[in-house]
């Protein structure tokens, strides 16, 4: 059991990591000829990543630089062509994906230059409309929001101040004599929304009793449709929420009916293989659990660890005993109501929980897991949901309209 607990530990770990994908010039539209150098930043080693892309040409490819392969984490570009419009963004070995970004290239002559990246609420915004024999811009132009004009330049910008969740939409501009640029989608985020997917559980506790209803739960930014539910269990290997073994309603996935062939590890997913953070799920055949977060908890929290009761054909757990508890084996008290509280969790807390009820046994292993402050935007694979990606009209991908899948 231990070494299967350790097993899932490092598969989980290993979708933790945080990578950004930048792209430089820092903007989504580009004339054919122009150069582009996408390049992965991770704290640690970034060249565990490489550039991925999904264009009209290559799907889920490796981005190479220009006769120059080598370097995964980089991807310079020297020359684009309309064949390079589509999707980047990075993805680690372990199956992580960082932001999405999208890049249009345009045979015309007008382009808009917006952020490629999400700009954050309250943040200023220029946006420029460039002509080809005239790239500094500098020419007068018209601006639009989702068709609607929203405005005109003689100087070819215009600036958004303070720019809110309002000003999120599709852009684009023309100047006249020389024609309209394509679409960009201006995404607009908060500090404490940076548009990760989630994969969270309800009740909140990794162990669970035969024949309990658990509700998992994947929380994207944006439009739910294209991600999956996924697992891994002793019945199968990848299967999705879709093969029955739980009832979708919406981002949410219902197992009205919990069995030991359950156990495994849950994850979301994306149709480009983007994972969301990974839980792990056990059902013990026994009648003690103990209660742990199935999330990884923030150094400094007040943290709960519970020993429960329950016979088969009972439909209430209970706590009132004097419950032992267990941290990798080794004792660490005995309990009254069967609860052990930790008041402000830290590193040296995290490990292997049991606990053991004085007449009925013990229960299985679950893993506390505890990090702090500068990792709670880790503990998802960044996945950037918000763009969408235009072409002179023509739709091609949407990495906010993503299906749920299951790993079994």
């Amino acid at each position: 059991m231990l070494s299967t607990l350790l097993i899932l530990l490092s598969f989980a770990s290993s979708l933790f990591v945080a990578a950004t994908l930048a792209v430089l010039p820092n903007r989504s539209q580009f004339f054919r000829h122009e150069s582009v150098s996408l390049s992965c930043g991770q704290q640690g080693n970034s060249s565990a990543w490489r550039v991925m892309m999904n264009t009209s040409m290559k799907t889920n490819q490796e981005c190479h630089t220009s006769g120059a392969p080598g370097n995964e984490s980089h991807c310079f570009i020297d020359c684009i062509y309309p064949f390079d419009t589509g999707v980047y963004w990075c993805e680690s070995g372990a199956g992580a994906c960082s932001n999405a970004v999208n890049i249009s290239v345009t045979d015309g002559t007008v382009i808009l230059d917006v952020p490629v990246r999400p700009v954050t609420e309250g943040d200023d915004v220029t946006l420029r409309c460039k002509n080809w024999t005239t790239p500094s811009s500098g020419l007068a132009s018209r601006f639009y929001k989702d068709q609607l004009f929203i405005g005109s330049s003689s100087t070819g910008s215009m600036t958004i101040a303070g720019v809110s969740e309002a000003d999120q939409g599709l852009y684009k501009c023309s100047i006249s004599g020389a024609g309209e640029s394509t679409h960009s989608w201006l995404a607009v985020t908060d500090d404490l929304n940076p548009g990760d997917t989630t994969l969270s559980i309800h009740p909140d506790r990794s162990q669970f009793y035969r024949y309990e209803t658990l509700t998992l739960n994947c929380a994207v930014s944006g439009n739910f449709s294209g991600w999956t539910l996924r697992r891994n269990t002793s019945s199968g290997t990848f299967l999705s929420s879709e093969d029955g073994w739980c009832r979708q309603n919406g981002s949410s996935c219902i197992n009205p009916s919990t069995f030991t062939s359950d156990n495994g590890v849950f994850w979301c997913e994306s149709d480009e293989g983007c994972r969301s953070n990974v839980l792990s799920i056990t059902v013990n055949v026994g009648v003690v659990i103990v209660e742990i977060p199935a999330r990884p908890v923030a150094e400094g929290d007040r943290v709960t660890v519970r020993c429960s009761h329950k016979e088969r054909y009972v439909k209430t757990a209970v706590s009132d005993f004097n419950a032992s508890f267990y941290r990798n084996g080794v004792f660490m008290g005995i309990h009254p109501e069967g609860t052990m509280t930790i008041p402000a969790v830290s590193e040296s807390d995290e490990g292997f929980y049991t606990c053991k009820h004085p007449t009925k046994g013990a229960s299985l292993q679950s893993f506390l897991a505890v990090t702090g402050d500068d990792d709670r935007l880790t503990q998802t694979a960044q996945t950037s949901l918000r763009d969408k990606s235009f072409s002179r009209g023509r739709y091609l991908i949407s990495l906010s309209e993503m299906k749920l899948t299951q790993y079994n």
